[in-house]
């Protein structure tokens, strides 16, 4: 039987320690957007109100309890007492979101954060940031974490977060539970130190050029195996069944992120469709939630052993 998964964290949660590297189907994205461009970074800073001195941190995700996003204010604060040009943008929104901008104001934080609540694409917004936080309390392999490193940026993750997130070499994992002093000091290091972009350095099995035509392979092997282990067909949405498989595409062209259905509440609507992907963190996390431009299903009908 073929075991999938994004990466060998889930595939282990998923299918136990003897998960094999060489059935990780990466979750992959299209490079030629996430780019440096120095007129459209220039563009978004002028926009947001921020000049070169300014050291903009981002942060791209949901306002929710695993995300920690409070930890991101604790270090701002601290950073913006040191440095007036200190800047926190960001990109997202969640059941924390109110209480998440009342803790600004109490901090006295409105001018150095700027929440740009759900932006759609964010492929702009990595371009106005200096260095990318994620202090999650518990992740899998966070996509948003893959983007930033495209575009070159500096960035400073969880030690939560599993280590293979780093495809760069230009990721920093730092302690959550011993304060947000630690993660200021390798910030100030950061800044003020020698800076290297190590985006050249971009694992190639994250690219959707390279990891596309791998997928296409799985999905053909799927369709069209006759043999030993899983044999499958393309299906409609309304025949889904729990175990099956969506791929999308977010081009319309090439399909680059699976998922397994792990619950159906209503398969006539994306919303009552929960899927699989990364580990806990995306447990049945509805289908509407992904933003795409061609999704296909594929049916399991059996697993063949002989």
């Amino acid at each position: 039987m073929e075991k999938w998964a994004c990466s060998i964290m889930a595939g282990q949660w998923l299918w136990g320690k003897k998960f094999e590297k060489d059935n990780i189907i990466f979750n992959a994205i299209d490079r030629t957007k996430f780019v440096k461009c120095k007129e459209e970074r220039e563009k978004i800073r002028k926009k947001l109100g921020y000049n070169e001195e300014n050291i903009v941190m981002g942060y791209v995700g949901k306002l929710a309890e695993q995300k920690n996003p409070f930890f991101l204010l604790e270090i701002v604060k601290r950073l913006y007492a040191i440095n007036k040009k200190f800047r926190l943008l960001v990109i997202g929104d969640g059941v924390l979101g109110n209480k998440f901008k009342k803790r600004v104001e109490s901090y006295g934080l409105t001018e150095s954060v700027f929440l740009a609540g759900k932006a759609g694409s964010v492929v702009k917004w990595y371009q106005a940031m200096d260095l990318f936080l994620l202090p999650s309390l518990f992740e899998g392999l966070p996509m948003v974490g893959v983007e930033a490193q495209a575009v070159g940026l500096k960035c400073f993750f969880s030690n939560h977060i599993t280590h293979e997130a780093d495809i760069t070499g230009n990721v920093v994992f730092l302690p959550i539970d011993q304060g947000a002093e630690i993660w200021i000091s390798h910030i100030l290091n950061y800044i003020y130190g020698i800076n290297t972009d190590r985006s050249n350095n971009f694992c190639k099995d994250y690219d959707i050029a390279y990891a596309a035509k791998r997928l296409e392979d799985n999905y053909q092997f799927l369709v069209k195996n006759k043999g030993i282990g899983p044999q499958a067909e393309e299906t409609t949405q309304n025949k889904i069944e729990l175990g099956d498989i969506a791929q999308l595409s977010f081009d319309g062209t090439q399909f680059g992120h699976t998922l397994v259905i792990v619950k159906i509440e209503n398969k006539f609507t994306l919303n009552g469709i929960k899927i699989a992907s990364h580990t806990f963190d995306s447990f049945e996390k509805p289908i509407s939630e992904y933003e795409f431009k061609k999704i296909r299903w594929i049916h399991i009908n059996k697993v063949s052993t002989n």
